[in-house]
């Protein structure tokens, strides 16, 4: 498998709530002010709409002027033109349809070509979409085609038309043509008050299933062509919000990719494992493209949480997720154990091996407020490029035999003591390379071996120390502060054991 060095990413999946009023902003490429056709949610005339005025504008925060349209609706959809008519009276430059625009949309139109970019994301903060908004109705259906629709507040009814255009199957029959499609079942609201539209449809077909989707509220409000994905959660905007999955069996539940220009994120929960993990970048380098980093955390940090073997076998597990997306995105399946940089992990118990074949990683990082156990060949080969770790436990720690990287040299930084013995210990045992870093407890004075307790034992690890340079047991040796270890330091150690 190829590492990522380029991936061309285009859409972002967010969620959009409706709103009262859809402002839209626009540049155009020549300057020339465009012409603005509206209709689905409010309409400003007939073909081909109305030259946007030049007075009405609005500055964003990096000074650019955009020509502005404010409409009282949920939704609307567009057209960008240059008012031109040709002899049949259509418009002679134009976009095509931009269907669902919700809130407050920035668009870029070129009036020589007809073509135009959303620049939304550049302008207006984009949110994760939470699942937990949705009513307790959405839910997997087994065995059927089923899909969501998050309606803007304004909807009373839902249509839905699904194709599967190789076939040549229809979905949905209703109307005297078909369009537009079948009435769909309100099964409840958002927090926010969307309503949520539900459709099941007929029994799933190996070799025929639907590969698009419409959803619409029959008086000439719709969204684009969707790909469908059975479970989809869709919203006017063309958005897939969620996608339900059947979680009866413990299953890992996956959310759909937030993606921009330079910025991809996938989160996949598994409630039975107490679990979820986010799969995103770090950074966007033009040279290496996307350089990704994986974090590992509770979802309720007052349980225990783990994984489960089958769960390395889910298709929802972030390796095979990971090359399904980068297939489909970049026109190539790329493996998570070779692009991810960077591993967080917090009170997750591991399985045996799991992480063993990701020697790419530069970074790992322990942020554990429980007892944990590092496993078995978890971490064994990935000393490759490894440059830290960094540990923060609060609890006991046990590293399991092999679990560790042995010959190569990376900075593990821990933050007690305690923690400090088993990671020393484990350096011991099996000669590893690595560098070993306390930082942050005040050492006691005179505790030379960081045992919490000034003995004999201290001054006897720093004679042998000055006879044969053994420090494998002085984590406090320079008392005075020097730079070196010399007879003063003895001294002082023996003075404060006498308690002088």
């Amino acid at each position: 498998m190829k590492k990522i060095t380029t991936l061309l990413l285009a859409i972002a999946f967010v969620a959009i709530s409706a709103n009262a009023t859809v402002t839209i902003n626009v540049r155009t490429t020549t300057g020339d002010a465009p012409y603005l056709y509206t209709w689905g949610g409010a309409s400003n005339g007939e073909w081909p709409g109305t030259l946007m005025d030049e007075t009405q504008t609005s500055v964003t925060e990096d000074g650019l002027v955009w020509l502005t349209q404010e409409f009282d609706c949920d939704a609307i959809n567009i057209i960008f033109n240059d008012g031109g008519l040709d002899d049949e009276g259509t418009g002679a430059i134009q976009t095509d349809n931009i269907l669902g625009v919700t809130g407050t949309a920035y668009f870029i139109f070129d009036p020589e070509e007809g073509e135009f970019e959303d620049v939304t994301g550049t302008y207006v903060e984009i949110h994760e979409f939470d699942p937990s908004t949705l009513p307790a109705g959405v839910v997997f259906v087994e065995g059927k085609e089923f899909a969501y629709f998050v309606a803007p507040t304004t909807w009373t009814k839902c249509n839905v038309w699904a194709w599967n255009e190789t076939t040549g199957t229809n979905f949905t029959q209703a109307g005297p043509n078909g369009w537009p499609g079948d009435p769909i079942t309100l099964i409840g609201n958002t927090t926010d008050g969307n309503p949520v539209y539900q459709w099941i449809g007929p029994d799933i077909v190996a070799d025929d299933r639907p590969e698009g989707i419409i959803f619409n509220n029959g008086s000439g409000t719709q969204t684009s062509d969707l790909d469908y994905v059975a479970g989809g959660v869709y919203n006017l905007a063309g958005k897939l919000l969620y996608t339900v999955s059947n979680n009866a069996g413990g299953g890992i539940e996956l959310l759909e990719p937030v993606i921009t220009d330079n910025y991809i994120e996938f989160v996949g929960v598994k409630a039975s494992g107490n679990y979820k993990f986010t799969l995103n970048t770090y950074e966007w380098e033009e040279d290496h493209g996307p350089q990704f980093q994986l974090a590992i955390e509770p979802i309720d940090p007052s349980k225990p949480a783990f994984f489960a073997a089958e769960d390395l076998n889910d298709p929802n597990y972030w390796e095979p997720m990971f090359m399904r997306v980068t297939e489909e995105m970049a026109g190539q399946s790329m493996t998570a154990q070779d692009n991810i940089k960077r591993l967080y992990l917090g009170d997750v118990q591991l399985l045996e091996n799991q992480f063993i074949d990701y020697d790419e990683l530069h970074v790992v990082g322990f942020n554990l407020n429980n007892n944990y156990t590092l496993p078995a060949g978890c971490l064994l080969n990935a000393g490759q490029h490894m440059d830290e770790m960094d540990v923060k436990c609060n609890g006991s720690m046990t590293l399991s035999p092999n679990s560790l990287p042995v010959d190569k040299n990376f900075v593990v930084t821990v933050y007690t003591q305690q923690i400090y013995d088993v990671w020393n210990a484990y350096k011991q045992s099996y000669n590893c390379q690595y560098i070993l870093n306390l930082v942050g407890d005040e050492p006691i004075p005179g505790d030379v071996d960081g045992d919490g307790h000034v003995t004999s034992g201290d001054v006897t690890a720093l004679y042998n120390y000055m006879l044969n340079s053994d420090d494998s047991s002085i984590v406090n040796g320079d008392q005075d502060g020097d730079g070196h270890i010399t007879s003063g330091d003895v001294t002082t150690v023996y003075n404060i054991m006498l308690g002088n």
